[in-house]
């Protein structure tokens, strides 16, 4: 079993939270597909020595295989998202998350326990500023329990209603104007990706 990071954005981090969120779609290792997107045809996903593989071809017999980087079912998920460093009115280390402007206590081996205080960036010193969630390591990840239960590889405007409710939206519209505020670079366009299923683990 494979233990993979994925960064979330704020407001996935708190779908999740609340149990609303159950899905989340990526275009990684898609470039090449999504650079004419239209000229692909999924031709399989399956897995092939313990990594997902979707293979796409062209009309014109030339095929693709691309690996799934979010692994495969039973594999686990842990969530990067923004955070700070900071401390409490006494020097105690605190972790600060950004979603939902929630402080931990932190020691050397990870998180030790929620902040009762009412807490903000500027309630206490700050050691420095929101940071990437590209940058929080393995042990302050406060959502390290996402167990793989599903894959789908498809188009962007091929999303269900019940997968638009998986992805903690009330529509597929909803959905789609989201994933596209996100994603500005694909704005209007209908890219492959990869729907990644989870749950958390009991």
């Amino acid at each position: 079993m494979k233990d993979i990071p994925i960064l979330m954005s704020g407001p996935m981090v708190v779908g999740i939270q609340k149990d609303l969120k159950d899905m989340t779609r990526r275009t990684r290792g898609l470039k090449e597909i999504n650079e004419a997107p239209g000229d692909w045809r999924l031709i399989s996903l399956s897995p092939v020595n313990g990594v997902l593989e979707a293979l796409f071809c062209k009309p014109n017999g030339y095929c693709r295989i691309v690996k799934c980087p979010y692994g495969m079912e039973g594999d686990t998920l842990w969530v990067k998202e923004t955070w700070a460093e900071t401390c409490d009115e006494y020097g105690a280390p605190l972790i600060a998350y950004r979603a939902d402007n929630k402080a931990y206590y932190i020691g050397t081996e990870g998180i030790l326990a929620e902040c009762p205080a009412t807490w903000s960036l500027d309630s206490y010193p700050a050691f420095g500023k929101w940071k990437s969630s590209f940058f929080l390591k393995r042990r302050y990840s406060r959502i390290d329990n996402l167990i793989r239960t599903d894959t789908k590889v498809e188009r962007l405007l091929d999303i269900t209603t019940d997968d638009a409710h998986r992805e903690g939206f009330q529509s597929r519209q909803e959905f789609l104007d989201y994933f596209y505020a996100l994603n500005p670079k694909v704005k209007g366009q209908n890219p492959w990706n990869w729907g990644i299923g989870f749950g958390r683990a009991e």
